[in-house]
């Protein structure tokens, strides 16, 4: 939840053997799109099958004001996906894994 005040928010939401995907950050009080991502697409081969081994990210950023507190999330759309790394491919080094980022500066009250 964010408090009253002006707010500049950049997020990062990655995807893989989607085809097309969007990430949007959701005022979830009120039922609003605060920030909508860019539009992705990656074409696999074969019409979707796992062919292609490549990862984009749907980024969005801007600045949103808002008077009273509020509930936002991210939310990410894909066009279809694999259930164990459609939204973000492991690494498998032995640390943490970190796919979707958000960054959220407090401009003013």
């Amino acid at each position: 939840m964010l408090s009253k005040g002006e707010y500049y928010i950049e997020f990062a939401a990655p995807a893989a053997h989607c085809e097309s995907h969007k990430a949007k950050l959701r005022n979830v009080t009120d039922s609003t799109d605060a920030i909508v991502g860019q539009s992705m697409y990656i074409r696999t081969a074969g019409g979707g099958d796992n062919s292609a081994q490549v990862t984009t990210q749907s980024i969005g950023r801007g600045t949103i004001t808002i008077s009273s507190p509020k509930t936002f999330e991210i939310q990410h759309r894909v066009a279809f996906t694999v259930a164990t790394i459609g939204y973000g491919i492991n690494c498998s080094f032995g640390d943490s894994e970190i796919y979707t980022q958000v960054q959220i500066t407090k401009i003013k009250d």
